[in-house]
This record gives C-alpha cells, structure tokens and sequence, in this order.
C-alpha cells in the first residue's frame, strides 16, 4: 500500500513538472510570435520614415518649380528683410523661426545676396527669396 502512494505521488510529480515545461514552451512561442509582429511593425515604421523625406523633397521642389513659372502668388508679401518681423520672414518660404532670427541679427542688408550670411541660406534659398524680399522700402501685399 505504501509503495502504491509512492507510485502515486511519482506521477503526480512527473505529470506536473511536465505540465509545467509545456506551459514555458507555450509561453516561449507566444512571447516569440509577438516579438516577431513587433519587429516587423518597427521595420515597416522606419521603411515609412526612409521614403518620407524623399517624397517631401519631391513635393518641394514641385512646389519651387511653380513658383519659378508664376511667380509670387497675388496677396504674398514683398518683405523688407531689415524693417520685417519675424513673423513676417517666416512667412518666407524655407524661412523658419530660428533663420528668421538669424536674419534679424545680421541686418542691415545692403542686397538680398547679403542673405548668404545667415546659416543655412544657400544660394539656391536666395534665388527662391527673391521675388519675395527686398531691401528697402515698406512690406507690401503683391496685388496682380
């Protein structure tokens, strides 16, 4: 009788300890399946952040392409880049809030290619400018 109870608690043991393995490989195999989903999900993230500054190029420089063909939309400002606010320069196009200080601070301009200056203000953002800035005068609404 007593080895019938040893007998039993054997298997009771073994059954447990059993029970307890597969219930880890369980775990180990759901905790692996959403690892896996939350990779892919950061690949495909940053694939997305990869191709978006090339589309924002695109959509810039489309943008550009226009504005050299139409010029100035009516209503836009013409800026005196030495009198103008800094709300007023960042309503420059490529024109944020930190150039629009650093403009502020190296006034005066005699010329709009004095822009080359300011940190970041390339020859090509100068060209972009012109037909919004000037040197003297007053800030004035283009009207068509």
């Amino acid at each position: 009788m007593c080895t019938n109870r040893v007998g039993q608690g054997i298997v009771l043991l073994v059954s447990s300890v059993g029970s307890s393995i597969v219930c880890v490989i369980i775990s180990l195999a759901l905790l692996s399946s959403a690892f896996t989903a939350a990779l892919k999900k950061e690949r495909a993230k940053r694939a997305e952040q990869r191709a978006t500054p090339v589309e924002l190029h695109h959509a810039t420089a489309t943008q550009t392409s226009l504005q050299d063909l139409l010029g100035p939309a009516k209503d836009s400002l013409i800026v005196n880049i030495n009198t103008a606010s800094a709300k007023e320069l960042e309503s420059l196009p490529n024109i944020g809030s930190s150039r629009a200080e650093q403009i502020i601070a190296h006034r005066p301009y005699t010329s709009v290619d004095e822009l080359s200056q300011v940190k970041g203000v390339t020859p090509r953002v100068i060209d972009q400018l012109r037909p919004f800035v000037k040197t003297d005068g007053a800030t004035e609404r283009r009207s068509h």
